[in-house]
């Protein structure tokens, strides 16, 4: 059992920097004692978009993302810490791959999982990839040359995973293992298990508005199981379904403060 926990907000005056972080570490706190093993977090900014080098006017938001996970060791001898990150790329995994993927007895799964997301295919076959794992899960993956944000849970729904997509009085993305208990500056729900989320991050940066940006970005993708293996070659659906508010509220909601 681990911890995952990802917020993405405007960097600037659109969110109060104390009010949010002061928001933030209860549910960090959370999901941090679902992992004693190891326990990390790591935050970038994907800044303005310009309409070209003469005009220098910047256009859209700035973004802050962070990613935060805690380990609970249940292979090998050393924890690996979370969040798992290279070249741009960041993975936070809850979760056990019972079948699926090749993995010895001393590697860590969520390390596998995400080397294979990052080297097989395209990003866009990260449906086909999941397809394939048999076991509880629940993960974050963000691609770094695409600017899309990957999110979902198992299809029986056995690891947790709360969003609280923007409103207009909360301008902020939050997904989270667990709540924090009852506050008024977040509405979980929880993740519906239909199929993998994708959030494309670079398309709402290009908004001046956070919560029409996110609304505009979000879209699900099918879950393809068996329609491609590993070390195989797969293609990206041809097309997306995008979500708007009223699709978004017809996950059920979640109870607060819950727990694996």
């Amino acid at each position: 059992m681990c911890g995952i926990y990802c917020s993405i907000a405007a960097a600037d005056h659109h969110v109060d920097a104390e009010v949010f972080q002061a928001l933030l570490q209860p549910l960090k706190s959370a999901n941090g004692a679902r992992g004693p093993d190891a326990q990390t977090s790591y935050t970038f900014r994907l800044p303005t978009l310009r309409r070209n080098p003469s005009e220098g006017q910047a256009r859209g938001t700035e973004l802050q993302i962070e990613f935060f996970a805690s380990e609970l060791l249940l292979r090998g001898h050393t924890a690996v810490v979370q969040p798992h990150q290279k070249e741009g790329d960041v993975f936070c995994w809850n979760g056990e791959v019972f079948e699926g993927l090749d993995i010895g007895p001393e590697e860590n799964d969520g390390a596998k999982l995400f080397a294979r997301l990052r080297l097989d295919c395209t990003v866009d076959s990260v449906p086909g990839l999941l397809g394939n794992i048999e076991g509880p899960y629940a993960f974050v993956f963000y691609h770094s040359s695409s600017e899309k944000l990957y999110f979902a849970r198992d299809p029986l729904g056995r690891r947790s995973l709360l969003l609280h997509r923007p409103s207009p009085s909360f301008p902020y993305l939050l997904l989270s293992s667990v709540s924090a208990g009852n506050h008024p500056a977040y509405q979980f729900e929880e993740l519906s298990t239909e199929g993998i989320l994708c959030l494309d991050v670079g398309r709402m940066r290009q908004s001046n508005d956070v919560v029409k940006g996110f609304d505009g970005s979000l879209s699900i993708i099918p879950r393809r199981a068996l329609a491609a293996k590993f070390g195989e070659h797969c293609t990206p659906p041809e097309k997306f379904t995008f979500l708007g508010p009223l699709r978004m509220r017809g996950m059920s909601r979640s109870m607060v403060g819950r727990s694996e």
